[in-house]
């Protein structure tokens, strides 16, 4: 209940703005439109994603790669548990 309330409640979306990202409910963006908060750059910027989307390719194919994931996943928790 509480989460369905942070991503989809218009209300909520008023407040929090894109501080977070621009959401996917679309309620959430209609009140966001309604509130003149698509002017944001974050809001266009997504817009831009999801007009260009077919366009868009990974831009490193070795991501995919589950060993490398694994070794940045290693690499990024070393370093934390060094500090």
């Amino acid at each position: 209940m509480l989460l369905d309330y942070l991503l989809n409640d218009p209300d909520m979306a008023k407040l929090q703005q894109t501080e977070k990202g621009v959401p996917v409910s679309a309620a959430v963006i209609v009140a966001l439109n309604e509130e003149g908060l698509s002017e944001t750059n974050e809001y266009k910027a997504i817009q831009d994603m999801i007009a260009h989307q077919d366009e868009m390719h990974l831009m490193i194919p070795n991501m995919k790669n589950e060993s490398i994931i694994d070794a940045f996943k290693s690499g990024q928790m070393n370093i934390y548990l060094i500090k």
